[in-house]
Parts: C-alpha cells; structure tokens; sequence
C-alpha cells in the first residue's frame, strides 16, 4: 500500500471485506477520502493517518470494528462464543441430559420391586399371608370371632352412626 503515495481517495465499501483494517493505510498521505462501510471488517480501527480522523459513515456496515470514537471500544479478550461453538455446546448439553435421563430410568427400572434397601413381596392370594419378611405378622380372625368381638354391631353402636 505504501507505494500508491498518490492516492487521495478510495472507496471499498460493499465488497464483502473480511479481517482487519490493514496499518499500511496510516501511510498514505495524500489519502483524504477512504470507505471502508458495509463489508465484514473487525478489529481495531488504527488510531494514526486517515482512520484517525475518518467519519462514522465510512465505516458503518462493520458490526465488529472497535477502537474509533464512535465504535464500541475494542476488548483485550474476546472470549466471545460463535453461533456454531453455541450450537455445538447446547446440542452437546441436550445430549448430556438425555443420558442422564436414560440412567436414572434404567436405575429405576431394574431397581423396582426394592426400595431402601428391603424387598417388596408380592401377596399370596390364595391364602392371604403376607411374604414381606419386613412386615409384623398380622392375625387373621375368622367371621365368628369377627362377629364376637365386634357384637355383631348392635342396635347401640349402629344409633351412634347418626351422631357422626
């Protein structure tokens, strides 16, 4: 760039420019005009020659330019995310969580019928006697001592059901 000593204006708007402004711009002398708007320019604008005192209009279009007095001031580290890394990371994190779903449901699938460490039996119905050896023993009255000990619910006990 340094050997165009001529050149007072340039314009390079709209080309789809990638990367940074190059140094070899600050050299010019004679550059009194320069655009550089509407292109993928990033960076820091440089602070010497004519970026230094270049208009706001000749640099829109460059979301990620920094440095000038009417640009974001430019970051030491941009530790920014790009779309894909985002996308990659969420897709990754879904995949995560449904593993751990998957796990938890294995965990409970193989461990049911258990629970806090004491086996859970099933009844036999044909006899009616629990199996859990967790379990007290119940008694099981027969319909005659049911109807002894209960009185066969006499009169008394159904005329307190209406006081309830």
């Amino acid at each position: 760039m340094s050997q165009i000593k001529n050149l007072s204006s340039l314009d390079i708007s709209q080309n789809n420019l990638k990367g940074t402004i190059p140094e070899g711009f600050a050299n010019l002398s004679n550059l009194v005009q320069l655009n550089f708007s509407f292109n993928q320019l990033e960076g820091p604008v440089p602070l010497t020659g004519i970026s230094s005192h270049i208009n706001e209009s000749s640099m829109m279009g460059n979301q990620t330019l920094c440095g000038a007095k009417f640009l974001s001031p430019c970051r030491e580290n941009d530790h920014s995310l790009s779309k894909k890394s985002i996308a990659i990371i969420a897709t990754l994190g879904s995949f995560a969580v449904l593993v751990l779903v998957l796990v938890v449901l294995l965990i409970l699938y193989f461990n049911r019928g258990t629970m806090f460490g004491n086996s859970i039996k099933s009844v036999d119905t044909e006899n009616h006697e629990s199996v859990n050896s967790s379990a007290l023993a119940l008694k099981r009255f027969s319909p005659k001592e049911l109807e002894n000990a209960t009185g066969c619910f006499s009169s008394d006990l159904q005329s307190l059901h209406h006081w309830f």
